[in-house]
């Protein structure tokens, strides 16, 4: 399958074996190509249901698959097929075209990079003149918090994933910021299927479907109207 499912079946983990339960029988299908929005009180395990997503972590018990893998297999099998953008990429010392692609210059697909930082909004950069030689050095501060969100994004997108990935990711951005990379996950729609982690209602209310987590546990899953209704916390 081209674009897989991913699906967890009474997942429950804990850190360690005699550690509390950060997730609890947790069981949610996320289809193809859709948009999924995970919220929910800061604690209530949203983190972690990524790090076992995307295969950094294993569960407990129960199950995790995409696509029918473990997701460990993917990570190590197949790398690309997830784009992940945290909630502070890092940049690393060298040109724009190498914090991208995070390989050396000569190794790097050129157009692939310039198209990529357009869709996450860094066309700015790409019209420089010969902006592919211009040097990024971290903590300089010559990027804005919301320039190095989207340059984390242009590194997902540059991979051409088939699950994206985006925990927290537009906490560091001002509203105008915020609105223009949701209308860039609006226009990967039909492109690859978006995961986020999110706590601004602007992020979440286009979200085929909205799943609240709380003390690991899902409480209520729907679209954004359906959880409205269902879940007092949600609509305050």
């Amino acid at each position: 399958d081209n674009f897989p499912n991913l699906v967890f079946h009474a997942v429950d983990f804990s850190y360690g074996e005699s550690g509390p339960a950060v997730l609890n029988s947790v069981s949610f299908d996320v289809e193809p190509l859709t948009k999924v929005a995970i919220v929910g009180p800061s604690g209530a395990g949203k983190s972690t249901v990524f790090d076992l997503a995307t295969g950094l972590r294993e569960p407990s018990s129960g199950s995790v698959t995409v696509g029918g893998l473990n997701p460990r297999d993917i990570l190590f099998g197949a790398p690309g097929t997830f784009g992940i953008v945290t909630q502070r990429p890092h940049l690393v010392t060298g040109s724009i075209l190498e914090n991208v692609s995070l390989v050396e210059d000569s190794s790097t697909d050129q157009d692939k990079v310039q198209q990529s930082l357009v869709r996450a909004g860094l066309g700015k950069f790409t019209e420089l003149e010969n902006w592919f030689e211009l040097q990024i050095k971290p903590d300089s501060g010559q990027l804005s918090g919301g320039e190095i969100q989207r340059l984390g994004l242009a590194r997902a997108l540059y991979r051409d994933p088939k699950v994206l990935f985006l925990d927290e990711a537009t906490s560091a951005l001002d509203a105008e910021t915020e609105a223009e990379i949701t209308k860039v996950l609006q226009s990967l729609k039909n492109e690859m299927t978006v995961i986020l982690i999110a706590h601004r209602l602007s992020t979440v209310q286009h979200a085929d479907k909205i799943i609240y987590l709380d003390k690991g546990k899902i409480v209520a899953e729907g679209t954004f109207a359906e959880l409205k209704a269902k879940v007092p916390d949600f609509a305050k």
